[in-house]
């Protein structure tokens, strides 16, 4: 068990490392993306058409490290997110590129002993960083959720969430997102507040 607490405490250190990859997908993003719509595109002028779905289905798998022992982490699972509204506009008009209003709901489990099952759930949006990113990969965003969790022995907690993340694969029938961002527990926040990442992806039906 000692050696365990150890390990999961290193966590945090390698969770530094993905945000400082995520920041640097930023840079790079930005550096490559000089040709801009509606005169050019890449790979091609469909990345410079319009499009929405709504109501899109989603996997996740998602990672959460509270800060304190208290909060048996790290916690880890997977769920399920709807994609209450997405759009992609590549222009010159005002508001982000790229963006999305989603809920969705995980079930994660730790290796603590006594531990049950966590609960996770949340709403939000996520919005792009660029207005007319003229791609349709590596498309940096940032978000907000607010939401809840709940297991057994640490009961029911509200939270808000600050994110950041890219869209590696940003089409009108699939997005693949990766996000990082802290969360702020309502209650018990020396315990329950800490980092939080997930992967998410979303595939159009119709």
């Amino acid at each position: 068990m000692k050696h365990r607490r150890v390990c999961a405490r290193s966590l945090p250190g390698r969770y530094s490392a993905l945000l400082a990859a995520l920041l640097a997908s930023f840079f790079l993003a930005e550096s490559s993306a000089r040709a801009e719509c509606p005169t050019s595109g890449s790979p091609s002028r469909a990345v410079c058409k319009y499009s929405n779905s709504i109501f899109m289905p989603s996997a996740a798998g998602r990672i959460y490290l509270p800060g304190d022992d208290a909060g048996m982490g790290p916690w880890y699972g997977g769920g399920v997110q709807l994609i209450l509204f997405t759009w992609s506009d590549n222009s010159d008009r005002f508001g982000p590129g790229q963006g999305k209003f989603f809920f969705d709901m995980g079930i994660l489990s730790s290796g603590e002993d006594g531990s049950g099952q966590m609960v996770m759930y949340r709403g939000g949006a996520n919005l792009s960083l660029e207005r007319n990113a003229s791609r349709n990969w590596l498309i940096p965003f940032f978000g907000f959720s607010i939401g809840g969790l709940h297991e057994k022995n640490l009961k029911r907690h509200g939270f808000v969430e600050g994110l950041l993340g890219v869209y590696v694969f940003y089409t009108a029938n699939m997005i693949l997102g990766i996000e990082g961002g802290y969360l702020f527990p309502f209650s018990d926040a020396d315990s329950l507040a800490g980092f939080a990442s997930q992967a998410t992806l979303s595939v159009s039906l119709w």
